[in-house]
């Protein structure tokens, strides 16, 4: 284009110096009246071209416009691009902080109630939770079973944190998450289990397993089969449990 611009300029610049020199010829000249008016035929011959040329010019311009015009989109498909690849990092940063929120809140709240359940009975120096675990390891084994008995109210006290820590669990199945980033958050989860919590949640879980599929699953991921004493780890196969 360079070229052509330097080519465009050198023949508008001679188109009138060749006519004019063209005029001087013909005035001067012994011609007659048509013969002098043939004389400017060479020039009307370059201006034609010049016309032409700049017709082409014209046109190579508007085709250098339309492909600014192209990059200048092409940019700014790739800045939008851009922003969307930063609005999706953030939208997944903001709903990540969210379950954050919600899944520690739940952590405090089982620990809380986890807490609760370590104070001591009125009557001996043994915890509640101590208690509800020596209920369910004398009922089961005396019937064999995980369900074939009633729960005793020291039992029934591990259902708030249990369901808590279910739901903790459920909400962190339902993100998106690698399987580093879920594994952190499944420890700080299984930090929360102990022999007491475990043993009583196995009888929960088998109770609760047909009305809550999810039941089955925290016990499973949050590792609780770890906790459990030797005499009821063979109780834990929820698929032949009753």
């Amino acid at each position: 284009m360079p070229h052509l611009k330097t080519i465009l300029f050198f023949v508008l610049f001679f188109v009138p110096c060749a006519y004019i020199a063209n005029f001087i010829y013909a005035v001067k000249s012994d011609a007659s009246g048509g013969t002098f008016g043939d004389t400017f035929g060479a020039a009307n011959a370059i201006f034609s071209g010049t016309a032409l040329m700049m017709l082409i010019y014209a046109v190579i311009l508007q085709r250098e416009e339309l492909n600014i015009i192209k990059e200048e989109r092409n940019d700014t498909k790739k800045l939008l691009s851009g922003q969307e690849s930063i609005n999706a990092l953030q939208e997944a940063a903001l709903r990540k902080q969210s379950f954050e929120q919600s899944f520690f809140s739940l952590v405090r709240l089982i620990s809380e109630e986890r807490r609760s359940l370590d104070r001591t009975m009125k009557y001996g120096d043994s915890t509640l939770a101590t208690q509800a675990k020596w209920h369910v390891y004398h009922s089961v084994k005396n019937s064999n079973s995980l369900v074939d008995w009633e729960l005793t109210d020291e039992i029934t006290e591990f259902g708030t944190p249990a369901r808590l820590l279910i739901t903790a669990h459920a909400l962190l199945v339902e993100q998106d998450f690698s399987k580093q980033d879920s594994l952190q958050y499944i420890s700080t989860l299984h930090a929360l289990m102990d022999a007491d919590f475990a043993n009583v949640f196995l009888t929960l879980v088998a109770r609760w397993k047909n009305g809550d599929p999810r039941a089955v699953k925290a016990f499973t991921d949050v590792q609780c089969f770890d906790f459990l004493d030797e005499e009821l780890k063979a109780y834990a196969d929820f698929e032949r449990s009753n």
